[in-house]
């Protein structure tokens, strides 16, 4: 007998939401994974289209398998550029 995750290769716009929450990624990070544009992610976590059967494998077995991905880290910001009025010159 097949596992669950196996088994079942259609999934909700709810259920990619949810999938997404326990492994840590967004819409963006997912899409990337799985090879689609972040446009594409938004559009099966809206349901605007329809998720093939592969990546609801894959987030199912990532999900199965206990995956967690961490958040990135920021990168800090730099300082703003504040222009200086040049040294003033002497007679």
């Amino acid at each position: 007998m097949l596992p669950n995750w196996l088994s079942e290769r259609d999934m909700s716009p709810k259920g990619y939401q949810r999938a997404l929450r326990e492994l840590g990624l967004n819409q963006t990070s997912a899409g990337a994974l799985m090879g689609y544009s972040a446009r594409q992610s938004r559009r099966f976590a809206q349901g605007d289209s329809e998720i093939p059967p592969c990546p609801v494998l894959l987030l199912r077995a990532l999900c199965a398998l206990g995956i967690r991905f961490p958040k990135p880290k920021r990168k800090p910001r730099r300082p703003a550029v504040v222009a200086q009025a040049p040294p003033p010159t002497s007679p």
